[in-house]
Formats: structure tokens, C-alpha cells, sequence
């Protein structure tokens, strides 16, 4: 692959996936708000922009990975000058999840500036981020996905054309509805065991390839048993972030999501006990016997 790539956000999925498009040999000009995670890739083999306007100047393919739409309408159509520094057609795959809506939006208005947008969120976690291994589900067109492919297979097992804009987002949400409740219930399925008696941190394994087992269960199960939460994998704030956009994007819909509002609940509850910036490991805690003993527990 001989295009310029740029990747910007460099945080728990964006640093593993720059990590790997590095170690597969291609050239990756990053930029991130923090410049020392930045740093930290330079020794892979990254090089290190000041801004946003320069690691994407001249890029063919501009990856982003930022924390919610407002963060990437600001870089991307800011006074940063993101558009005006990308080469005329290059393509943005925005692997981040900011909803229906904001993906349709950023489609119409790069689309205007002569730019290719994909909205192409990912699910998987840092683990498989870092070995190539996301499902990725996307929406765009055809031609600008078939540019994107050498990225797509070079960090997913498998990425799914959806359709249009902003159905890789619509996809997403599906994806987030069952990953969110799935946490819930392994959560409460590890304090029921230790209630019951039995060693919560068998669970996992005695489960495995049973109807109840799942990725989510492999792999916040045992953290989960064994109330691991360093190094942090993932964070309650974004879930609830996902959580509230799933709830937005519903209102409206001839659909009565009463699982996501049970769950979008239990997420304001965890932030609410401070929270927040945790690991999804700590969601055991919401199954606590009362509150006192789960602010205790924080």
C-alpha cells in the first residue's frame, strides 16, 4: 500500500489499531491531544505531528478514533483545518461511534469539500485491535470502501458493508444494546455465584462454549471475578455514552426498548457512584446489597 495514512485519537482503541497497521509496515503519521501517547508509538515506527492539520496533510486515508461526535466534528471541520489539509478524494474512515444522525451529517459536509467519508465503528476491544482482529461494520459508498480495504483487513477479522452513511453507526447501536446488557448480566452472574457460594472465578471457563458464553464473558468475566480493573480495557462513561445514543436514536421508532432503558439506567447509576472513569470490570459492584455498601467499595 503506497497511500499516506494518518491516524488521529490515540486512546484505548486508536493506539493498539496504530500499533498494528505499524507492525504490518505501513507508514502512519499520527496526532493525539495528549502528545505522550503519541510519543509512545514513535518507537513503532510512527511519526509525530504537532496537529491535526499536519499529520493529515497530504494523507490519502485519515483514520479517527475520538471519544464522541462533538470530538470529531471539532477536528475534522474545525479550525484545525483537518478537510483543507487532506488530499482532493482522500477517504476518512471514522472508526469512532457517534450515531446515525452525526454520521450522515459528516458524510454531506466532507462529501461537499470533495472528501470520502466512512463511518466504520468497531467492536472487539483493545486486545483484538492490537492482533487485527475487529469486527467492523461500515457505511459509505462502494469505491470509497474499496480504498479503505487494506486498512480494514489489516485490523479486522472481518468488515461488513452496511450500506449508506451512517449504517455502520445504526449497526454499532445493535452491537452496543447487546454488549451493554451482556456486561449487566455477567456482572450480577459473578455476584450470584459468590452469594451462592460457589468460585465465581470458575464461571468463565465452565461456561465456554455453552449458550451463556460470549466474548464480553471471556474476557471481563475473570477481571470481573477477581476485581481486576488495571490496566484499564474499556470505561463506564462511554457505555453510558453508547447507552444514551441507542436511547436517542430509538425515540421516535415504533420499538419499545425496554432492556436499553433498563440498562441505560444502571449505567447512570455506576457514573452517579463515581464511577465513571472505571473499568466495565466494576459493574459487580452495582449488585451490591445496598448503596452504602457500594460507595464503600469505590
Amino acid at each position: 500500500m503506497t497511500e499516506r495514512v494518518s491516524f488521529l485519537g490515540l486512546g484505548l482503541m486508536g493506539a493498539p489499531m496504530t500499533e498494528r497497521l505499524l507492525e504490518v509496515g505501513l507508514s502512519v503519521r499520527v496526532w493525539n491531544r495528549s502528545r505522550a501517547k503519541a510519543h509512545a508509538l514513535e518507537a513503532s515506527g510512527a511519526e509525530i505531528a504537532e496537529t491535526a492539520r499536519e499529520a493529515t496533510t497530504g494523507a490519502d486515508i485519515c483514520c479517527i478514533c475520538l471519544t464522541d461526535a462533538s470530538a470529531v466534528r471539532e477536528v475534522l471541520l474545525g479550525s484545525g483545518g483537518v478537510q483543507q489539509a487532506l488530499k482532493p478524494g482522500a477517504v476518512i474512515i471514522d472508526f469512532s461511534t457517534i450515531g446515525v444522525d452525526a454520521a450522515e451529517a459528516m458524510a454531506r459536509e466532507l462529501g461537499d469539500a470533495g472528501l470520502h467519508y466512512i463511518d466504520a465503528p468497531v467492536s472487539g476491544g483493545p486486545g483484538a485491535a492490537r492482533k487485527g482482529e475487529l469486527a467492523i461494520m461500515w457505511g459509505g459508498t462502494a469505491d470509497a470502501g474499496q480504498r479503505a480495504q487494506p486498512v480494514f483487513k489489516t485490523l479486522g477479522r472481518r468488515a461488513t458493508h452496511m450500506g449508506a452513511s451512517g449504517t455502520g453507526q445504526a449497526a454499532k447501536l445493535c452491537n452496543q444494546l447487546i454488549v451493554s446488557s451482556n456486561l449487566i448480566a455477567i456482572a450480577e452472574a459473578m455476584s450470584f455465584a459468590r452469594a451462592l457460594g460457589i468460585d465465581a472465578k470458575l464461571l468463565p471457563a465452565a461456561l465456554a462454549g455453552g449458550y451463556a458464553d460470549s466474548l464480553p464473558l471471556q474476557v471481563f468475566g475473570p477481571r470481573m471475578a477477581e476485581t481486576i480493573t488495571e490496566p484499564r480495557i474499556s470505561q463506564v462513561n462511554t457505555m453510558l455514552k453508547d447507552v444514551g445514543e441507542i436511547a436517542k436514536t430509538a425515540h421516535g421508532l415504533p420499538i419499545n426498548l425496554r432492556l436499553a432503558k433498563m440498562t441505560h439506567a444502571l449505567y447512570q447509576e455506576a457514573v452517579e457512584l463515581g464511577l465513571g472513569d472505571e473499568d466495565l470490570s466494576v459493574l459487580a459492584r452495582l449488585s451490591a446489597a445496598d448503596g452504602e455498601t457500594k460507595r464503600q467499595e469505590t
